[in-house]
């Protein structure tokens, strides 16, 4: 589960790991490619031990322009408590610093640059759930603003699209945009949360909460939110 991000700048990296497996896709659109996983289990995403490894598990909607430049990263594949053998809850080192967030029940989006300016865009890039959140996006000028500066400086913001228009489980009765990660295009390195803590207040953001309290052990997690109600995951 530790290992260390890829760095990754061109499609060519990636094109060569990803085509002879099943499990993966390579789209091409309009306006560039997308790699994507469209199945689960070991063969497609086995344990890290070598770089094609780790490549592998950032291809969960990876976007690259039509010159084959990476310009848009989103959240690396990652796994549930007990899913796989590095996730089993005895596993899991809460000893050392760390942050819980909430898990919210929407849907990834995060921008994706297009003709001098940028689209929101899911894991295969511009879809109708996107759209919906484009739309909510015309009357908040300072999400635009952030993510304009984001992407001046090569990084990806990722935000959690909740809306009634799209549930899943949780019914959210306002529309909202959640900033749950950003990471920097082509190292991978995620903004430590103090930092977003700070974007969010600088910018009026909504940002996903962390969970309160002391957790010594993902057992004790696991025992404290195992009744909890009105959550996901």
């Amino acid at each position: 589960m530790k290992y260390k991000f890829p760095h990754i700048d061109h499609l060519d990296q990636v094109r060569p790991v990803i085509q002879d497996v099943e499990g993966f896709i390579l789209a091409e659109k309009d306006w560039g490619w997308v790699a994507n996983y469209v199945q689960m289990g070991p063969h497609v995403f086995p344990e890290v031990q070598t770089e094609a490894d780790a490549i592998r598990r950032e291809c969960r909607g990876l976007i690259f322009d039509k010159n084959g430049k990476l310009i848009s990263r989103p959240l690396h594949k990652f796994f549930n408590i007990g899913e796989r053998d590095e996730t089993q809850p005895e596993n899991v080192n809460l000893s050392q610093p760390h942050v819980i967030h909430e898990k919210l029940d929407g849907s990834m989006v995060r921008p994706i640059p297009f003709e001098g300016a940028f689209r929101l865009g899911t894991k295969m890039g511009m879809t109708d759930v996107s759209m919906q959140s484009e739309v909510w996006l015309v009357d908040h000028p300072n999400y635009r603003e952030y993510i304009q500066r984001c992407l001046r400086h090569n990084v990806t913001p990722i935000f959690e699209w909740c809306s009634r228009k799209q549930r899943i489980v949780i019914d959210y009765p306002e529309d909202r945009l959640v900033l749950i990660a950003v990471r920097h295009n082509q190292t991978g390195e995620y903004r430590p949360y103090h930092l977003l803590q700070a974007d969010a207040a600088q910018n009026n953001l909504d940002l996903v909460k962390t969970y309160p309290g002391a957790v010594s052990s993902m057992e004790h997690l696991i025992a404290e939110t195992h009744d909890m109600q009105g959550q996901e995951g």
